[in-house]
């Protein structure tokens, strides 16, 4: 007899053994060790609970309530004690009698997407390895809106072997969602699987739809200029962005042309605008139970990075929509011409305007009534920058650094980019990493800067070739060693360009 498959909490519980065992002996030979209740003895008991992984805050929860009991039960010897631990760590792990009870839930799966991106015969291979794998399986054709949609999924159903609940071209989604799932309930269905109408983010009907099959859903929608205006349907990449939000059109020196970004980071700024947009409304949804739809448009979060000029424009105040390597309202703030490159220097305050004069042997700039306050640099800038230039030329962009953060003046080389890839600093704090890139050999990646309890998110591999990964992918989808040669003989599933 087959062995039935084991849940993912029994596969965790089995994992965890090792270090339940581990906080158990530990904790042994604490209650040995001791023989007072003192401040050594909690700190000891502590020390274990976080090295097995129980967490800071919930060590600190099972300690304060142990303590709490230590003293209410007037406990004197530490292998008293023993028992208090042991339920107040009962206590705080404890999370009710179903809390694993979703392990042995049925499913309902959404399939979503833009059009034309294969979600019906995605639908259709899915269904054939649940099966494959010992479930009852479902299917919804609440694709009513596409020509021939239910009929393909039909065909799907009838060489997976599952049934299909449909309704006539042209109804209503969630009608079919709903009859899907009562049907699936009189079935006892392991899982229910509904394909939907491929929808663009400028299609609102399709877009209430999915709030009418699920209040919770969150739809967020990326495009160049929004689901709304007259340029909903114009093509936009970083540049085109860069150029209709303002972003060019802010950067660059006065009297030259136009700068774009040497980086997509238009491209960069508009997905962590829609990953917190993501976030927020999942949290709304937890909190009310309606989801929303978010709509993103590339131009949009490119407008508003240009805070300064948006803000001057916003008080009628705007004059110039290009300032070069300086800023606007101080002075010196910029980027200086070195004897070996570049240099930023801010000197943003009296005090430290003095202080970068003296630094750098220019005493003779501080007693420049051209340059005797900031608001007179502002009005002699091309001066200022000239006369400063003159100075900075004759040290290298390092000197410049040293020179001015030991005076505490706020200065930085310009590091060209291979430079600061493979800095001191970067590589300290592991901004990066070797990672071995099948059939390229090593390559230095950026880890994710985001850190979780001063933790990285390492990268644990290189970035797939094309076609890299297909035959352990259409392996996981079930298909024979035998199947999948055919199918790269008869070229439906490519090789990897390498």
């Amino acid at each position: 007899m087959e062995e039935k498959k084991k849940g993912f909490f029994a596969r965790l519980k089995e994992g965890l053994t090792k270090t339940r065992n581990s906080i158990v002996s530990g904790i042994d030979s604490v209650f040995r060790g001791f023989t007072d209740i003192d401040d050594d003895f909690y700190e000891e008991i502590e020390e274990i609970l976080i090295m097995g992984d129980l967490g800071v805050d919930a060590t600190e929860k099972i300690l304060t309530d142990m303590k709490q009991k230590v003293k209410e039960l007037h406990l004197k010897e530490p292998h008293e004690c023993k028992e208090v631990l042991i339920d107040s760590i009962r206590r705080q792990m404890d999370l009710g009698e179903n809390a694993y009870e979703f392990e042995h839930r049925k499913s309902v799966v959404l399939v979503i997407g833009v059009n034309g991106v294969g979600k019906t015969t995605s639908i259709g291979k899915l269904a054939d390895q649940l099966k494959a794998e010992g479930n009852s399986v479902l299917l919804a054709a609440a694709d009513t809106f596409r020509a021939a949609a239910i009929d393909q999924l039909e065909e799907w159903g009838k060489r997976a072997n599952v049934g299909v609940i449909s309704h006539k071209e042209g109804s209503d989604p969630a009608a079919v969602i709903f009859d899907a799932v009562q049907a699936a309930k009189a079935r006892n269905t392991d899982v229910l699987i509904c394909d939907t109408a491929g929808r663009l983010h400028n299609k609102k009907n399709l877009m209430e739809e999915l709030k009418k099959i699920n209040p919770k859903i969150v739809f967020v929608s990326l495009s160049g200029f929004g689901a709304t205006g007259p340029l909903k349907k114009y093509p936009c990449y970083d540049a085109i962005a860069a150029a209709r939000g303002g972003f060019a059109g802010s950067n660059g020196e006065p009297d030259g042309a136009p700068m774009k970004a040497g980086n997509a980071n238009c491209d960069t700024l508009t997905g962590t605008h829609a990953l917190n947009a993501a976030l927020i409304g999942l949290i709304q949804a937890r909190k009310t139970g309606e989801g929303c739809r978010v709509d993103i448009g590339m131009m949009d979060t490119v407008m508003i990075s240009c805070g300064e000029t948006v803000v001057d424009y916003g008080k009628g105040t705007y004059t110039q929509s290009r300032f070069g390597n300086h800023d606007r309202f101080t002075a010196p703030y910029g980027i200086f011409e070195a004897r070996d490159g570049w240099a930023v220097i801010i000197a943003d305050s009296e005090e430290r305007w003095a202080k970068m004069c003296d630094a750098l042997d220019a005493g003779h700039l501080k007693d420049d009534p051209r340059f005797a306050d900031n608001a007179a640099r502002i009005a002699n800038r091309d001066s200022l920058v000239e006369e400063l230039e003159k100075v900075t030329v004759t040290y290298k962009r390092s000197e410049i650094e040293k020179r001015l953060t030991e005076a505490g003046v706020p200065a930085s080389e310009v590091l060209p980019f291979i430079e600061a890839y493979t800095s001191e600093h970067a590589n300290s704090t592991e901004t990066t990493t070797l990672v071995d890139q099948e059939k390229i050999g090593q390559m230095r990646f950026y880890n994710n800067p985001i850190r979780f309890n001063d933790e990285l998110c390492p990268i644990w591999r290189g970035a797939p070739l094309l076609g890299e990964d297909s035959r352990e992918i259409l392996a996981g989808l079930g298909y024979s060693e035998e199947k999948i040669d055919q199918l790269f003989a008869d070229g439906v599933v490519g090789s990897s360009m390498i």
